[in-house]
């Protein structure tokens, strides 16, 4: 039997805390983290620096991440902020330089982000993104403020592991309104998402069953 997956549903109340973690039901480990544990059923790729770099003319970040042999479902991301401020985050499958038309890409979230000791995370557990093995899935977060999130220049030090490769992006100036549907301004290149990003695993397909019907045996 084929089986199409789509952005998913939240879990209702009467699967999530059945103890059996549903990924193609619509739990995951954001939604329904008493049924989804890591790293069973989910997992995280981080990129924890010490020190990151912030800049009054970047609104926000682009880049590619190259999924790996399992499919996955994107439902969350860890930044590092200054402040509380609406974000945005877009998704596609491939890469962002094939295309600058917001149309092209699935907004994921749109909301305020209100950090702590200046960690804020992006939950969109309730959209997240189906993402298959061997493609590629370009992420566009977008900052409402200017110079509140942090980046690295320097060598990426992200967890990679055999889930996801996260690659270096491009830093992005304001997304006014006279840009209507296409990215704003590119500030700099060969720039490095900070902190996390999480997603779930998406179970096998598992093979057809086969009904076997026993008919009566033959008398001799």
């Amino acid at each position: 039997a084929l089986w199409t997956p789509s952005p998913t549903r939240q879990p209702s109340s009467a699967s999530c805390g059945d103890g059996v973690c549903d990924i193609r039901g619509g739990e995951g480990c954001g939604s329904c983290s008493s049924d989804c544990l890591l790293p069973t059923h989910c997992n995280i790729a981080l990129n924890k620096w010490t020190s990151g770099y912030y800049d009054q003319t970047v609104y926000g970040m682009v880049f590619d991440v190259t999924v790996g042999s399992r499919d996955l479902y994107f439902y969350d991301l860890g930044v590092v902020a200054i402040e509380s401020t609406n974000a945005k985050v877009y998704l596609k499958i491939g890469s962002y330089t094939s295309s600058t038309n917001l149309l092209d890409w699935t907004e994921v979230f749109d909301g305020t982000i209100t950090p702590s000791s200046y960690q804020a995370t992006i939950d969109f557990s309730s959209s997240r993104f189906y993402a298959p093995a061997g493609s590629t899935v370009a992420f566009y977060i977008s900052f409402g403020t200017g110079g509140n999130f942090a980046f690295t220049d320097t060598d990426n030090n992200f967890s990679n592991n055999s889930d996801v490769s996260v690659q270096s992006g491009t830093l992005t100036s304001q997304h006014s309104g006279d840009a209507g549907n296409d990215f704003p301004e590119f500030v700099a290149s060969e720039r490095y998402f900070m902190e996390s990003i999480r997603y779930d695993y998406v179970p096998s397909t598992l093979a057809p069953s086969t009904s076997f019907t026993a008919s009566p045996s033959d008398k001799l």
